[in-house]
């Protein structure tokens, strides 16, 4: 059923991007109308902004991205936060030995960069990241001593992921950091991604709706993992990918065909 919804903020891996990380032309077009109609179509994203220039071309039509789950509120337009919340040192120091002795690999988010350590880049099959690799070489910053990098640059890391070798490592640390207080989602195979006490991708899109004049129940929220459940939740049409998990599904108002089928397209024809 169509209603007078005023935003779209799209999920970016496994949602828009199909399983080849590839932006499908049929849902560029799809944005380009919708933006031709007067409705803002967001990015939602546990990406940074480093980690989305392979894009640009197809984000040409959005204005402002709720990126980093939350971590970071962008406006496009003008390149510049709108918002952005930095975890706090003594938590990055605590969660960083946490991955360590779990022998993990560490993943450090800044409004502008992608860091994390080029020899980990170098087997991300073993964390379960190999389809990230050929990207992650070409964006990321590359720090042998994230320590270092944590002690020098702490007050402007906005996230940290964890990729574990394997679920049971990603359970003993989430039982670990339980107790720092941080917004913790599960995300890709093996990822624990660590964010801020209070801050999901449905914090950052509270402060673009505010920042717009946009009320939350109008708004569509498309999604697939766990780290879209809140936003899923607080929008006024929470659409689930095909793809996602049955518990995604469960708390959502609608599902559509999965990202290798255009799901977003169906989501848009059918809502819009």
């Amino acid at each position: 059923m169509k209603k007078d919804y005023k935003l779209l903020a799209l999920d970016f891996d496994g949602t828009t991007l199909d399983s080849a990380k590839r932006f499908p032309a049929e849902i560029s077009a799809a944005v380009h109308e919708l933006k031709a109609r007067g409705i803002e179509v967001i990015v939602s994203s546990g990406r940074g902004k480093a980690e989305l220039k392979d894009y640009e071309r197809e984000l040409a039509d959005f204005d402002y991205g709720v990126m980093i789950s939350g971590g970071l509120v962008y406006d496009f337009r003008a390149r510049e936060p709108i918002a952005r919340q930095p975890l706090p040192e003594a938590v990055l120091v605590q969660a960083f030995a946490a991955a360590e002795e779990e022998q993990a690999m560490t993943q450090l988010l800044t409004v502008d960069e992608s860091v994390t350590r080029g020899s980990h880049i170098a087997r991300m099959e073993d964390f379960h990241m190999e389809i990230y690799r050929e990207m992650y070489e070409r964006v990321c910053r590359c720090e042998e001593d994230l320590a270092g990098f944590i002690a020098a640059q702490a007050g402007d890391i906005c996230k940290m992921n964890i990729y574990h070798r394997d679920e049971a490592s990603r359970l003993r640390n989430y039982e670990r950091l339980g107790k720092l207080g941080l917004s913790m989602t599960f995300a890709e195979q093996t990822s624990l991604e660590l964010s801020a006490q209070g801050i999901s991708k449905a914090h950052g899109l509270k402060v673009i709706c505010d920042h717009l004049g946009i009320r939350t129940d109008e708004v569509v929220a498309i999604g697939d993992a766990p780290n879209d459940e809140e936003v899923l939740k607080l929008a006024g049409l929470g659409v689930a990918m095909g793809n996602a998990s049955e518990e995604i599904k469960a708390i959502s108002d609608a599902v559509v065909a999965d990202n290798d089928h255009l799901g977003v397209l169906e989501a848009i024809n059918r809502f819009f």
